[in-house]
């Protein structure tokens, strides 16, 4: 606006207004600053988020403002930014680009632009796939583990099966016949039910008899009742 009140051009034409921004714009830059643009126009890299048209119409007017800054700079050539197109494109594209036999020299900016958009359109639906797949995984693990907390672990061994001979040995209990103490005993002669060792009700119980022991109590009944029948 200085520039312009200071020193108002004579005709209020377009070509007078280029030149006062062109002023307006050099009062603010150095040779420096043409040069620096000059050598990024040289190296770019295609931002991820941005689109392979939208990089190459920066590029392009990017370009075009090197003229607008002090120095002597040139701008970039017709086939240098088609190589500042390339190079900005990433490596797995550009290593495609080699695979397929193809040189920048015969392709033309615009075929160089929709073959990259191309790799752009084919590695955006990888990406989208990858992400279905992420998608689906996740879901599966949450579901495998949900699953998983419902039902109780269980070790090698069958407690449902081990639970069944305790229940039959109860109902096995609850079936066995008693015998009267008066009765004879049902495996010796010559005692009651009572006076058997092997009747747990007895009071000089002592478990299951030894052989001695039971020879013992048949011999003394034999003895008793020679003796009876000799008197």
């Amino acid at each position: 606006e200085q520039i312009l009140a200071d020193d108002p051009p004579d005709d209020q034409t377009e070509a007078s207004f280029d030149t006062a921004l062109r002023a307006f714009v050099a009062s603010d830059a150095t040779e420096e600053d043409r040069y620096d643009l000059v050598q990024q126009l040289r190296s770019p890299k295609k931002p991820r988020n941005v689109a392979v048209q939208q990089f190459f119409y920066r590029l392009r007017e990017l370009n075009g403002f090197v003229a607008w800054l002090p120095g002597n700079e040139p701008p970039l050539t017709a086939n240098q930014l088609k190589q500042a197109l390339y190079d900005g494109m990433p490596s797995t594209w550009r290593e495609r680009f080699v695979d397929s036999g193809t040189t920048l020299a015969n392709k033309t900016t615009a075929e160089l632009c929709r073959y990259f958009r191309k790799q752009e359109s084919k590695a955006s639906a990888k990406q989208a796939e990858n992400e279905r797949n992420q998608k689906r995984n996740s879901s599966r693990s949450s579901q495998k583990n949900n699953n998983s907390k419902r039902v109780p672990h269980r070790s090698g061994r069958d407690h449902s099966q081990s639970k069944r001979p305790a229940s039959s040995s109860r109902q096995g209990s609850s079936n066995k016949i008693t015998i009267d103490p008066d009765m004879d005993c049902p495996f010796h002669a010559g005692h009651k039910w009572s006076e058997c060792f092997q009747n747990a009700k007895n009071p000089n119980h002592r478990g299951i008899g030894s052989s001695q022991e039971r020879s013992a109590k048949r011999a003394k009944t034999s003895t008793g009742s020679s003796t009876t029948r000799s008197s």
